[in-house]
């Protein structure tokens, strides 16, 4: 499907109903098989898979205060600079 159709299929709700429903059913067959491969690439120590697992759980949150650099805190509100 060119990707022009696409999109003005999306506009016909029945269309746009059963493309969100096939994407979702793939995301939920598959979500612990995605979850599990992050957590083994943080585990060998890729720290951007770490860090998504993170705040994916809620464990880290990052903060932005104007300019100043990225704070990330715990859930308890250390700190981890």
């Amino acid at each position: 499907m060119h990707r022009r159709t696409f999109y003005l299929q999306m506009a016909n709700p029945d269309f746009k109903a059963a493309w969100e429903g096939i994407w979702s059913s793939s995301i939920r067959r598959h979500l612990s098989g995605i979850v599990a491969a992050q957590i083994h690439k943080a585990l060998e120590g890729d720290t951007q898979a770490a860090r998504l697992l993170f705040e994916a759980s809620g464990v880290l949150k990052q903060e932005y205060a104007g300019n100043a650099p990225l704070v990330i805190r715990n859930y308890i509100g250390v700190k981890i600079e």
